[in-house]
């Protein structure tokens, strides 16, 4: 892995981009380019962006911070087939 690199407005950003940075670049270059197609429907890049920072917001405001949930630790164990308490 790289090391961060210095930008114009003197912050560090991180040798990797998010999905959302990588969505908003596209957004811009493709903005009404289909994006995908499935079972009849169809969406730009442009209207899965909007509704992607609709969802974001939701998050936000219901309280769930950037950093809540952006991997997985190494501790990490499903609950999915234990029993309840």
């Amino acid at each position: 892995m790289t090391n961060p690199t210095m930008t114009e407005n003197n912050s560090y950003t991180p040798p990797w981009r998010s999905v959302g940075h990588l969505l908003r670049e596209q957004a811009a270059r493709f903005s009404e380019t289909t994006l995908f197609r499935f079972e009849g429907a169809e969406a730009t890049f442009s209207q899965v962006e909007a509704r992607t920072n609709q969802l974001a917001n939701v998050l936000v405001s219901s309280g769930v911070r950037k950093e809540a949930a952006t991997h997985r630790s190494k501790s990490y164990r499903s609950t999915a087939n234990q029993a309840p308490l």
